[in-house]
Order: structure tokens, then C-alpha cells, then sequence
């Protein structure tokens, strides 16, 4: 490499830096010369010490994982076979940290969850991950640093999970570095919309399938998801029976039960799914539910049937000092969009009546169909006020 000449005053001083690609690399020695105007050459070698990274661990997003289930993955084929299959959405992502220089089981793991458990059940599960795998694996490794922590990349539901552990007792202190993508620190509308009317229609609109989003949408909706509840809730043939299924259709059809039955499975404290309520709004952020038509009179203009409080992020939140404090506030990056129209509130009407799908699923009051008012300040799903860290004060 050879530098453009220039000229230099008696007893003055230059500084001229160039960036030099090392990482990861064995320890290596540079000769640097300077060859002055009279032909006389000086030359200085400069010591590079053996560069070092630390391991990467890519956490997904809800529906991220097919079928749900924890496992950490550790090479290509496997990650194709349970990281988001049917689109593939994240694996341009995992390719390009290939091309940065991770390796799989050395530096590169993709941790996938049951994104249908709890938050907290998940951020158990990375946790041991972490230090009964991922750490010890790359430790082993010449190029990776030996503190003993791993950076997190993590999508949507995935940062939530990702701030469980980080901010929980049992944290242990093996994350250097997390780079939130789109996680909904603060909640976001939509989700009241697949918590209480069963539907995934925004998260899979645009679904890259053959059928395009709305044939992707009908299959989730109908097929998908109701496989998904009843696995998860695990009924009996009692159960089965009781709830209105085709009692010739147990473990067979599973999609051949009554909505409201799908509902009330889904919506079990014990054996059902926690992680949608997990992600509904927090308190601090513009109401959700309205009422704007008054009908009835009596009902108020804003939350008219109620709603259910997010006591996961509520904690979460007034507990986010400990992210801070534990990784240094120059280790939290956030990637967020905002200029799309994002759902902000739903006009509802009454729960209770019979109807198909039911009212009744609605618990606090069904969407009016063109009744919904969005923002432009969001990715098209999540609200920039959620996803954002630093602008709406959350750090």
C-alpha cells in the first residue's frame, strides 16, 4: 500500500491512519516504511495482537420457530428446518453473519423457543443455553474472547424474552452486547386483535408464498393456529368432546373445533397461551380501545368494556434500569421503522353476542369493521413509541 506524497515542515508532526481488516486473525506483525525525498527509507514494525469477537446468538420473533419448541441450533440445514421454514424470513440475516466471519457452533447460534410459553419460561431456557453451550463452545475457540459473554441479535417477541433474563434474578452476567430489532417494549394494538379475535391477518399479510398474503393469512387463521392451541392446551378426549369438536376427529382434524372452544384453550391461565397477553399495551401509551359512536350512551369514550393490563411488561418496565446498568447503555442498540401506517386504536362494540366467529371471544369489546385509526409513526405493525428505547423514554 503506498501513500500519495506530502510534504512536512521541519520539527512538525502528521498522523495518518488506515483501516486494516483483522478480525478474526492469528497475531501478526506489519512493516511500515517511509521513503523521504532524498531516497533515504526509515522503516518501524507494528505488533497486532490476535483480534477477537464474541459469539452471536440470534433470537426470533413470535411464529418465528416451526413447530414451536426450545432448541438451540447450531448449523445451516437444522436452522432451515425449524427457523421460520415456511417463509424464511430470517435467514438472509443469519447469511450475512456468515459473511462477517461467524461460524456455526463456533461463534453463530440461533436460539429457538416456544414462543407460546411465557416470557419468563423462554428467558430460563436462554439462559441455560448460554451457559451450558453457547459459552463453553465458543470458548474453545481461538478467535472468540474469553469474558465469557455472547451478543444477543434479537427480533420482536425475542428482545422481550432477551430482557427477562437480563433483567432477572437469575441473570449471569453473560451478555456483553444486544441488538434489539423491532421488539415491542411497550406493547402494540394489533396484538389485542390475535389475542382476542384469533386472527394473524397483519403479521402474515405480505407472506412471500405462492397464494400470496391473504391465502397465507386464511391458513394460519383456520389450519395453523388452532393446530397450534390445541397441541398447546393438550385436551383429553373429554375435553375434546365437551368443547363441541368432532368427537371422530380427535387428534385428527384439529381444526374441526368451535372458535369459541379454540378461545377459551387459548385463554387458559395454566395451559394455554401467555405470551400474547405479554404483548399487549402498557398503561403509558395511547388507549386502544374506543368507543366512538356512543352506543350505548352510557358507556365512557375510552376503554367502554375495559381491557386486560400487561403485568409482564409493566414490571418489565419499571424494572428497565437493570438493562442499562448491566450491559452499559453503549451496548443497547435498537433498529425500528417508523413512516408506515401502523394500528393505534380500535372503535369496539360490545362483547357477548352470538355470532360467527362469536362476540363472546372479544373480551373487552369486538373491533368495528372500519373502525380501526392508525398512525404513520410505526413499522406497520408496531407503533415507533414501543419499539423505540431512547425517544419515548424508556432510557
Amino acid at each position: 500500500m503506498t501513500c500519495p506524497g506530502f510534504e512536512l515542515s521541519p520539527d512538525t508532526t502528521a498522523t495518518y491512519r488506515w483501516w486494516v481488516w483483522v478480525q478474526p486473525s492469528d497475531a501478526a506483525t506489519l512493516d511500515v516504511s517511509a521513503t523521504w525525498w532524498d531516497g533515504e527509507t526509515d522503516t518501524e514494525r507494528v505488533s497486532i495482537g490476535r483480534a477477537s469477537i464474541h459469539p452471536v446468538v440470534f433470537v426470533h420473533g413470535i411464529l418465528g420457530s416451526q413447530p414451536p419448541g426450545d432448541r438451540l441450533l447450531a448449523d445451516e440445514e437444522t436452522m432451515k428446518q425449524y427457523l421460520d421454514p415456511f417463509v424464511g424470513t430470517y435467514w438472509p440475516l443469519i447469511d450475512n453473519l456468515q459473511k462477517m466471519g461467524y461460524e456455526w457452533d463456533k461463534s453463530l447460534f440461533v436460539l429457538t423457543y416456544d414462543w407460546r410459553q411465557s416470557n419468563d419460561d423462554s428467558a430460563a431456557y436462554l439462559a441455560d443455553q448460554l451457559s451450558g453451550a453457547v459459552i463453553p463452545r465458543s470458548s474453545a475457540v481461538p478467535y472468540v474472547a474469553g469474558d465469557g459473554k455472547a451478543d444477543l441479535v434479537v427480533h420482536s417477541l425475542g428482545g422481550l424474552v432477551s430482557r427477562a433474563y437480563i433483567q432477572g434474578s437469575g441473570y449471569n452476567n453473560d451478555v456483553r452486547k444486544v441488538v434489539f430489532i423491532a421488539t415491542p417494549h411497550k406493547g402494540f394494538p394489533f396484538d389485542y386483535r390475535t389475542w382476542e379475535g384469533m386472527t394473524w391477518s397483519d403479521y402474515l399479510y405480505n407472506a412471500p408464498l405462492e397464494g400470496g398474503g391473504p391465502f397465507i393469512s386464511f391458513l394460519m387463521d383456520e389450519k395453523i393456529w388452532p393446530t397450534l392451541i390445541v397441541k398447546k392446551y393438550a385436551p383429553t378426549y373429554e375435553e375434546w368432546v365437551a368443547g363441541g369438536c368432532d368427537p371422530y376427529a380427535y387428534d385428527v382434524d384439529i381444526s374441526d373445533c368451535p372458535k369459541s372452544t379454540l378461545y377459551r384453550w387459548s385463554h387458559d391461565p395454566v395451559r394455554g397461551i401467555p405470551s400474547l397477553p405479554e404483548m399487549l399495551p402498557t398503561e403509558d401509551v395511547p388507549v386502544y380501545l374506543v368507543n366512538e359512536d356512543g352506543d350505548p350512551p352510557d358507556r365512557p369514550p375510552e376503554w367502554p368494556w375495559g381491557h386486560e393490563v400487561n403485568i409482564f411488561l409493566q414490571d418489565l418496565n419499571a424494572n428497565i434500569g437493570l438493562l442499562a446498568s448491566r450491559l452499559g447503555v453503549d451496548n443497547i442498540y435498537v433498529i425500528y421503522g417508523r413512516g408506515f401506517p401502523t394500528d393505534e386504536k380500535y372503535e369496539v362494540e360490545r362483547p357477548g353476542y352470538e355470532m360467527d366467529p362469536p362476540r363472546s371471544m372479544w373480551a373487552h369489546g369486538w373491533v368495528v369493521k372500519g373502525g380501526i385509526t392508525r398512525i404513520s409513526e410505526g413499522d406497520d405493525l408496531i407503533p415507533a413509541y414501543s419499539t423505540s428505547l431512547d425517544d419515548y423514554g424508556l432510557l
